[in-house]
């Protein structure tokens, strides 16, 4: 279970996701907070050293790698969306059902996705 904690895994987590596009990688319940957390505290330090020496190339280099985090969140989210859809899909075509230990909002998408297309299957 990959845990982020800062942007080394974060980037871990953004590799393991990637490489294993059929399956998504086990992660902690909490992982959009994690992330949130991770970012909210880099972005913090931006504007502090931003009001410190505005200009400094520290500055920048702080709001660089906020920048990063914040586009590897958005990546990570955007494709554990994707497989949370593609599973569900498939699932209900397959009529199998696997237990997955999802995050709340991703078992949100998942109940939501296997609802919509058993709605579908009755028209």
């Amino acid at each position: 279970m990959i845990e982020v904690t800062d942007t080394q895994d974060l980037v871990d987590l953004y590799r393991d996701e990637l490489t294993h596009q059929g399956r998504l990688s086990e992660v902690p319940k909490d992982l959009y907070r994690q992330m949130a957390r991770l970012y909210t505290r880099l972005d913090d330090e931006c504007n502090a050293l931003k009001s410190e020496d505005p200009g400094s190339e520290e500055s920048e280099n702080s709001r660089r790698r906020a920048l990063k985090v914040r586009r590897l969140c958005d990546d990570i989210q955007h494709i554990r969306m994707q497989k949370v859809v593609f599973l569900a899909i498939r699932e209900h075509h397959s009529g199998e059902s696997e237990d997955r230990d999802l995050p709340p909002v991703e078992a949100k998408m998942y109940a939501s996705v296997r609802n919509v297309m058993r709605e579908a299957s009755l028209l």
